[in-house]
């Protein structure tokens, strides 16, 4: 056999043993694709859900500072209207 066909083969035997090792520790690269994939996807919804609440409290307490506002005004408005009269 020719130095080329012996180094071919022996990194075909090198890749077979590479994938045999990888198959035997555990999932495929697209298995593990798929499952971080998956936990990205958990991990984005879990952080728009967060985002969703939270900017509904902003909204929530905008509105009631709009109305004290409009109380503070219109007690206001009652205190000069009594102090003038």
């Amino acid at each position: 056999m020719s130095t080329v066909n012996t180094c071919l083969l022996d990194s075909a035997t090198c890749v077979v043993q590479v994938d045999s090792c990888v198959s035997d520790a555990g999932p495929s690269l697209a298995e593990q694709n798929v499952e971080l994939r998956r936990r990205l996807n958990d991990a984005h919804a879990h952080y728009r859900r967060q985002l969703d609440t939270c900017q509904d409290q902003q909204q929530t307490q905008a509105l009631l500072v709009q109305k004290l506002q409009a109380q503070v005004t219109w007690h206001t408005s009652l205190s000069l209207a009594h102090l003038l009269a």
